[in-house]
């Protein structure tokens, strides 16, 4: 006897409810079957296309092009699989509405559909996030398609980028799903080396994988243990040779892992969301740097500390930064803030706002790593920066001519719009002329200096060794 009467109050015991919640799937099933059959067969074939294909961009689901792929690159076929996911989608979503962020999910979707070769697939996997599977000899395709997507969007007479970091991966011998994996974790590889940029799975990209999990874990304890340190690199004018500012950055030294470099756990904090905190010990260190220097005004150097912008988004940093300046009685112009990244920021949106009124109270605002493709040239329509700072990217190439010409570039559109540009990653002698042959006034990089620790940083201002030797024979220069 399947169920049993009961005393309880509402009819059923447990165990019966259990059972019947068992066999509900079932049940369910069995009533699409007896359904199908009365359905014609372009009926049927409608539906199963209905099931296999994503509602608001009209591309493939999910499950859609994992099956298609399947039957398409079978075993002995070789698949290259390219995971795609949009660099700072949640940002746009979040401030513009969920409606103009499905434009955007459409707008990729015919951009992806553009870019494939014969016999490729597309899907979305969910989100931002999409698939591409192609054969094997389209190793172009991640970075085409990376390319395509980083193309300005107009949306509503707006104009701004929502580019793509791609992962791919290259196999024969394994499932499409498992493909798919692999191409997830090189995009993760993607994210974590800067974004808008595509990478391919490696042998060790599982063992790396594994190692940033294992960093994201220990990373809240290491800030609370203390391990996190900064320290201050110097900024250069090319022309007089002195130290006008410095840059403080963070450092963490982990007794289990070594030195971990920050381009390895930033994104890892971000995503966890502990950047916000990070962000606050430069900060103070920063302040308390610039309060100690107070005894010493003929050299005291403007200070520049990294914020990210979806931090100033969500917080009242001008408030909290107004208060913590007049506690310290320190001049508000030695302070520049720094943004680490460009998320899409509407005129006269509340951070837009924000950025205004710390201008107002005399702090100076930079545009990091610009240059570097995921910077938006859209921000600059929002904001107003004192400094442009160029990639470290862009600089490695000079002297390459195409280089110099954009280069050359934004230094025009840096003076047209009254910001100061500084060159970051400068390593040699040539880069450096280059440079200084252009017009750019400052610039910062291990051919001047590594960062130096606080007490280094002191000891430079304090014997007032800001000027920087005449670069000897061998191309490198020494701190006087």
């Amino acid at each position: 006897m399947l169920f049993r009467s009961t005393d309880r109050t509402g009819g059923w015991s447990d165990e019966e409810l259990h059972r019947i919640e068992e066999v509900m799937p079932t049940l369910a099933l069995l009533i699409e079957v007896f359904e199908a059959h009365r359905l014609t067969t372009r009926e049927r074939l409608d539906l199963v296309d209905k099931a296999q294909t994503d509602r608001l961009t009209r591309i493939l689901n999910r499950h859609g092009i994992l099956l298609e792929g399947e039957n398409r690159f079978g075993p002995g076929r070789p698949c290259i699989a390219c995971y795609l996911d949009l660099d700072g989608f949640k940002g746009v979503n979040d401030r513009m509405g969920h409606l103009f962020g499905d434009r955007i999910l459409q707008a990729t979707a015919e951009r992806i559909g553009a870019c494939l070769p014969e016999g490729a697939l597309a899907g979305r996997m969910g989100g931002d996030e999409f698939l591409v599977l192609a054969d094997a000899v389209h190793t172009d395709l991640p970075e085409r398609l990376r390319e395509r997507l980083s193309e300005v969007h107009t949306i509503n007479d707006l104009r701004f980028t929502v580019p793509a970091s791609v992962g791919a991966a290259i196999c024969p011998e394994v499932s499409i799903e498992e493909l798919s994996r692999r191409a997830d974790l090189a995009l993760l590889t993607s994210k974590r080396g800067g974004k808008n940029r595509a990478s391919f799975y490696a042998p060790d990209t599982d063992a790396r994988h594994r190692r940033s999990e294992a960093l994201a874990r220990e990373l809240p304890f290491a800030i609370a243990r203390g391990e996190l340190r900064v320290m201050v690199q110097p900024i250069v004018c090319f022309e007089s040779g002195r130290v006008v500012r410095g840059e403080c950055l963070v450092r963490w030294h982990s007794p289990e892992f070594g030195e971990v470099p920050p381009e390895e756990f930033i994104p890892l904090a971000e995503q966890a969301g502990e950047i916000a905190l990070i962000d606050r010990i430069v900060m103070r260190a920063a302040i308390d740097l610039l309060r100690r220097d107070e005894s010493a005004p003929t050299r005291t150097v403007p200070l520049a500390v990294n914020v990210s912008a979806k931090e100033v988004s969500l917080h009242n940093l001008e408030v909290d930064l107004a208060a913590e300046l007049t506690a310290s009685r320190i001049d508000s112009r030695q302070l520049v803030i720094e943004l680490t990244e460009t998320v899409y920021l509407a005129p006269g949106g509340a951070a837009a706002q924000r950025f205004d009124r710390l201008r107002e109270q005399g702090v100076s605002i930079a545009l990091d790593d610009f240059g570097s493709g995921f910077a938006s040239i859209a921000c600059l329509q929002w904001i107003r920066f004192d400094y442009v700072k160029l990639d470290r990217g862009l600089i490695s190439a000079l002297p390459d001519e195409r280089t110099v010409s954009i280069v050359a570039s934004i230094l025009a559109l840096a003076h047209s719009l009254k910001a100061t540009v500084v060159a970051q990653g400068v390593e040699t002698h040539e880069q450096q002329a280059v440079l200084q042959a252009l017009g750019c006034p400052f610039g910062q990089g291990y051919f001047f200096s590594e960062p130096l620790g606080l007490d280094e940083w002191r000891a430079l201002l304090d014997a007032d060794a800001a000027l920087l030797a005449q670069p000897p024979a061998s191309g490198t220069v020494a701190l006087a």
